[in-house]
């Protein structure tokens, strides 16, 4: 990351996602739940849908950034990508102390997606989301 520029800050929401939208009467987006919005890397909005929902449907990716109206520079893309692993390590280390297994196995996925970027297929995503929470549900001794 330090061959890369430094980024303008934005506003940002930092929670950005499916579960914070909502669609009103009218077809219209609304985002809720300011709570963590500061100002940051306007990427940084985008990290829970790249390794979420785009990472094995990227589809949705396009059709985003199709009604967005701008596309992520190759420096975007490497903050990005970067800022994954970034929240990937932290998820991994934060399970692995507390005791969260679900956090544990998300955080590995999410890394492996960061270092594969989106050359790292659904199918191959899959597998290793069931694996890594199949090893989370037995060591929670959940069935």
């Amino acid at each position: 990351m330090s061959t890369l520029p430094s980024p303008r800050a934005v506003p940002c929401h930092l929670d950005y996602s499916t579960r914070n939208w909502l669609v009103d009467s009218d077809g219209a987006l609304r985002v809720i739940d300011f709570a963590g919005a500061r100002r940051d890397v306007w990427v940084f909005d985008l990290r829970r849908l790249e390794f979420g929902a785009w990472a094995t449907q990227p589809g949705l990716r396009e059709a985003f950034f199709d009604g967005y109206g701008r596309l992520p520079s190759p420096e975007d893309e490497a903050l990005l990508r970067a800022s994954g692993a970034l929240t990937a390590v932290s998820r991994i280390v934060r399970g692995t102390e507390r005791n969260l297994p679900k956090a544990t196995a998300d955080g590995r996925l999410i890394l492996a997606r960061s270092m594969h970027g989106r050359t790292f297929g659904a199918r191959t995503t899959a597998k290793l989301a069931k694996k890594w929470r199949a090893t989370a549900r037995a060591r929670c001794g959940d069935s």
